[in-house]
């Protein structure tokens, strides 16, 4: 059986577009075609589809909170497409339920294919219901579960001197996921963290920006030869590859037109494996290919602390699925309890002075 598409586009040409790419794909049919968020809160409720394909500038109703009420009434994998221009506001859709982005621009001789597989693999996930927001707020009074301190503390028993570094690398499903594990970081760790998530360049900036506003750490993307500050989250700017330097400053690289994915998680890990060596933790998280494996392989080699998502949390379990089949993976859990677990192994969890400035 095929799986169905609603799709959500106040445009009729864009509609048109993606209904051509879908019709492609034999596995793939669309189920119904709405012009505004409105028309979608009925229809997903009605139809039921396996995704919905979700654009966020839309009159009547707009995406974002379309995406809210769907999520709490009828939920269901959800894919915003959109411009550029509206980027933080597609990532914050991500809190509100969705679960990737996908830029227009990409929409038609530029696709490649990848609308039709991103839909495919998103179908696939299991999502939740998610609370209303006064709800949301009575759940997250309520005792963390005992579960998750014991994940935390098994982490930190194994843990072996001072870590001086996080390497974060994440693919679709990342945005989310990358939310989740750094909010649990409070204030920030007495250590850099630098990520690595596989983006369209033009997401970059309102992704960083999205990340900002909803954390309390710092977040920024990173400037080539400057210092690693404790502290403070890095990401590649758009266009450039990110690794550290062996005077532990960050190293940008030129992209080339063979980095398929982008930036590359391997380049990062790698790197923080030949300088940190045993001092690193490394984490993989949701994502399509296998793009980290190896690198996140030579920081368990080095003696550094590795960890991977676990299946059952994962948008995509390739990256981590991988890394855990090599065997590359100290501890698989999942996403509630991996920022936990990484915080443990920091004593004095706030920011150094220099990265308050």
């Amino acid at each position: 059986m095929a799986t169905t598409v609603l799709i959500v586009d106040d445009s009729p040409l864009m509609r048109d577009m993606l209904a051509d790419l879908i019709s492609m794909d034999q596995g793939l049919a669309v189920v119904g075609m709405a012009t505004n968020g409105a028309e979608a809160v009925r229809m997903a409720k009605e139809l039921k589809p396996d995704i919905i394909s979700m654009d966020i500038r839309m009159p009547v109703m707009e995406g974002f909170e379309a995406i809210e009420t769907i999520m709490a009434d009828s939920p269901c994998p959800i894919m915003v497409v959109t411009d550029f221009d509206s980027s933080k506001t597609a990532f914050s859709s991500i809190s509100k339920g969705a679960l990737d982005i996908y830029p227009k621009k990409n929409i038609g001789e530029n696709d490649n294919g990848e609308y039709v597989t991103k839909l495919k693999s998103l179908s696939k996930v299991k999502v939740i219901r998610h609370l209303k927001p006064s709800l949301r707020l009575k759940a997250l009074q309520e005792p963390r579960e005992a579960k998750e301190q014991r994940a935390a503390e098994a982490v930190k028993a194994k843990a072996v001197g001072k870590y001086d570094v996080v390497a974060i690398a994440s693919s679709t499903g990342g945005p989310r996921a990358l939310n989740a594990v750094l909010s649990e970081f409070k204030g920030g760790l007495p250590a850099p963290i630098v990520v690595a998530q596989h983006m369209d360049d033009g997401f970059v900036m309102g992704f960083v920006e999205w990340l900002a506003s909803s954390l309390t750490m710092k977040i920024r993307t990173a400037t080539n030869g400057e210092d690693l500050l404790n502290g403070v989250v890095y990401f590649a700017p758009p266009g450039k590859n990110i690794k550290v330097a062996a005077n532990r400053r960050v190293l940008l690289i030129d992209r080339t037109p063979k980095d398929i994915f982008h930036p590359s998680c391997d380049m990062l890990l790698s790197s923080v494996a030949e300088v940190y060596r045993e001092k690193s933790v490394g984490v993989i998280l949701t994502g399509m290919g296998d793009d980290g494996a190896e690198g996140i392989g030579l920081i368990q080699r080095a003696g550094g602390l590795t960890i991977a998502q676990d299946e059952k949390t994962s948008v995509v379990y390739g990256m981590p699925g991988v890394t855990a089949q090599k065997g590359y993976a100290d501890f698989i859990l999942p996403l509630p309890e991996i920022g936990r677990a990484v915080a443990e192994l920091f004593p004095d969890a706030n920011p150094t002075e220099a990265a308050k400035k």
